[in-house]
Parts: C-alpha cells; sequence; structure tokens
C-alpha cells in the first residue's frame, strides 16, 4: 500500500515538494525559518474496521557522529491532520492538526534507529469509524530554540527508489498472533502514548441546530453555540436514512469561533438533491472526540424546494 508523504517547510520554500525520497519533522527553530513538518497519510477505505494493532512503520535516516550544533535532543509527536492536503504542492500555510495522539519520541544526536514501527492504532479506529477524518498524521517537535545541524524526524517518503526505505502500515488482526518484538538498537527510542483525558470532559453547549430547504435545491444548516470549551470546530454529515450511514458533507473541519465565555453562530450550505434527508452536527474537540447532535429532517421537493403537503381541491 502506497503512502502519500509530503513534509512542509515554510512559505519562502516553495520548491519542497512531496516528490522528495525523504520526509522531514523537525523542532522549532526561533533563529531561522527552518521548521520542517513531515506528512504521512494512507488510504484505508479498503482495510478492516476492526483490528488488534495497527503499526506505522518508517525506516529513519542516521544521524551520525559528526556535528550538531543546537536543537541536539528533542520529543517528537504524532498528531492528526484535520485538513486535506496535497502531496506535490505546497500550501500556503500547513493545514489545521488536532492535539498528539502519539509521543513522546525522544531523538538525540547522535543516532541510527532504522527500521521502526509505531503503536497507531486508537487514531486508525477513529478514522474508521468517522470520528476523526483521515487526513494523515504530521510528525515534528513542537519545542527548541535554534536548528542547526538539529536531530529530527527523517524517514523514507513514499517516493523513495528503495521501496523498503518506504512507509507502511501493519495490521494485526483479532484472530492473528501478536508479534514477537525485535531486540531494539541502541539508544533506544521509547515512545509513551498520550493518556486520554480525565475528569470533565470537554464540550460544547448548543442552543440549537437547524436544517432549512430553500431554492435551487439548496439546504442551509444554521447552528449556535452558547458556550464552546476546547473545541476545534465542526463537521456535518447526511445520511438518507435516519438510522442510516452517515457521510461527511464538509471537506474541511468548520473552525470554531467561539470560546468557554460566549457563544457564536455558524452556517453551512450543502446542495444534497432531491429527496428526504438526514442531518448530524459533530463538534470536535481538541482530543479529536466528536460528539455528534441531531439529526435533523428536511425535504427537498422536485422542484428544489421544501415539500409541503398540498390540500385536494
Amino acid at each position: 500500500m502506497r503512502a502519500k508523504t509530503h513534509f512542509f517547510y515554510d512559505p519562502q520554500y516553495s520548491d519542497i515538494t512531496g516528490t522528495r525520497p525523504y520526509i522531514v519533522g523537525l523542532p522549532r527553530s526561533t533563529c531561522n525559518s527552518v521548521n520542517a513538518k513531515a506528512y504521512i497519510q494512507f488510504d484505508i477505505s479498503s482495510l478492516p474496521d476492526t483490528v488488534e494493532r495497527v503499526y506505522l512503520g518508517v525506516t529513519h535516516y542516521p544521524h551520525p557522529q559528526t556535528y550538531c550544533y543546537s536543537n541536539c535532543c528533542a520529543d517528537f509527536y504524532f498528531y492528526p491532520v484535520l485538513e486535506p492536503w496535497n502531496e506535490i504542492s505546497t500550501p500556503s500555510s500547513p493545514p489545521l492538526e488536532g492535539p498528539s495522539v502519539y509521543g513522546p519520541i525522544n531523538i538525540s544526536f547522535p543516532n541510527n534507529f532504522g527500521n521502526k514501527e509505531y503503536d497507531i492504532t486508537e487514531i486508525y479506529r477513529q478514522w474508521k469509524s468517522g470520528l476523526v477524518p483521515n487526513n494523515g498524521l504530521v510528525i515534528y517537535s513542537p519545542d527548541g530554540t535554534c536548528n542547526n545541524a538539529a536531530v529530527g524526524f527523517i524517514v523514507g517518503s513514499s517516493d523513495n527508489p528503495d521501496e523498503a526505505m518506504r512507509p507502511y502500515l501493519k495490521i494485526i488482526d483479532i484472530t492473528s498472533p501478536e508479534p514477537t518484538p525485535s531486540p531494539s538498537p541502541t539508544p533506544e527510542i521509547t515512545p509513551t502514548p498520550i493518556p486520554s483525558p480525565t475528569g470533565t470532559p470537554t464540550a460544547i453547549t448548543l442552543a440549537y441546530f437547524r436544517a432549512k430547504a430553500g431554492k435551487g435545491g439548496h439546504v442551509t444548516l444554521t447552528w449556535e453555540t452558547a458556550t464552546e470549551v476546547d473545541n476545534a470546530g465542526f463537521n456535518l454529515y447526511r445520511s438518507k436514512r435516519r438510522n442510516g450511514h452517515y457521510t461527511q458533507v464538509n471537506n474541511a473541519i468548520i473552525p470554531a469561533q467561539s470560546d468557554a465565555v460566549s457563544g457564536a453562530s455558524y452556517r453551512y450550505i450543502d446542495t444534497p438533491g432531491k429527496g428526504t434527508f438526514y442531518y448530524k452536527l459533530g463538534d470536535v474537540d481538541y482530543y479529536g472526540k466528536i460528539t455528534m447532535h441531531g439529526p435533523e429532517k428536511v425535504r427537498v421537493g422536485l422542484d428544489n424546494t421544501a415539500t409541503k403537503r398540498r390540500k385536494r381541491k
């Protein structure tokens, strides 16, 4: 299975595309614009929904005992990408990210990790269930001072001429035995999965959510919040049956406009065609959890307006 890979430096580095044989994630730099982020995405539509474990496999480029001037030790994390991105073109700014789902992975100078497999089971399950849109992962270190021959999460890309260097997914089925771990080289990478948040869950207070059919086959979706706590944004979902399969309507997450003190109003226009439709609203918090609201039922008639029961003459 081929991955989609890319790495993003800074808008001034417009020549950086997804065709390099490697991708780079670096610490944050305060002295220059070298703030690379590594992107990886797989098409998992044909992969099983129920799994025992899922591993992201990558092959690290070595950082031998030559030199490293600053940012020579850093913790790296995996973050879910919440918006679509293009493998070839470099955007003016990186796509929106969610909170980290894996880490820290400590990388220090010198190192030679070779092939490593990282457990991404939980985010895989959220992708398959639709709780989080599958736009892949972005990898980098959120900390740092100045990148000068710094350490990095530098691995082979999907365009590497050596197939053994390309990223892959390893799926462990429920019925398959867990593989025996191989001895790890020194120094050892000891990643720690991010614990789930405890205590009172974060949420929004929804004042209302409405769906209204109009002219031209449009459906106007409006909602208002009273408060929003740690809310990253919203997704909208549509189905032809109340208890049927819901498909996400918006291509990218609708960013939050509010906070824990005041609410905000939102509006989105969909063009589903003729028929009866059900809509749900999902609010996405910074932990990647989606809380669903609805459904709201709407009918779009033959004349592309809301259907109404006509009286007999």
